[in-house]
């Protein structure tokens, strides 16, 4: 069998659910923002920042932080709630469960926001598997 979930978080227009904003709103003022929010390394590259001023502005960075860090955590708990109803079930060790996304974000980096760049922060995706008994626990293959 096989079950495909999609989830549109986390996608503009980054509006996340009251509990998950609330909680990340409060730690803003300790978010790190990125150090190429200065642009000046794109001086002498054609590659240019963004033409919105706020993407290098640090609070207007941490603020966008805070829904995006939201919408993860979202994300995160409901597939918790999937592998939670996979082991109920007693499925957990004979399935293969894939958890990928399509591409990273910038929050700031570069003077940038979103996806449009081929800087790490934006094209780097997470691409795990989990099947118990097959794959080991933590197995991490960095490429």
């Amino acid at each position: 069998w096989s079950l495909v979930v999609s989830f549109h978080n986390p996608h503009p227009p980054m509006v996340a659910a009251g509990k998950y904003f609330d909680k990340y709103w409060d730690l803003k003022e300790d978010f790190c923002v990125p150090p190429s929010i200065d642009t000046t390394h794109l001086e002498e590259t054609p590659d240019k920042p963004d033409k919105n001023p706020k993407i290098q502005n640090v609070d207007a960075v941490k603020e966008w932080m805070v829904s995006y860090y939201a919408m993860v955590e979202e994300v995160d708990e409901h597939i918790g709630r999937l592998l939670r109803k996979l082991d109920e079930s007693g499925l957990r060790k004979k399935t293969l469960v894939v958890f990928t996304s399509d591409h990273g974000e910038s929050l700031g980096a570069h003077g940038k926001k979103g996806k449009g760049t081929f800087f790490e922060e934006a094209i780097r995706a997470p691409l795990m598997f989990r099947l118990p008994g097959v794959i080991p626990k933590g197995k991490e293959i960095n490429i």
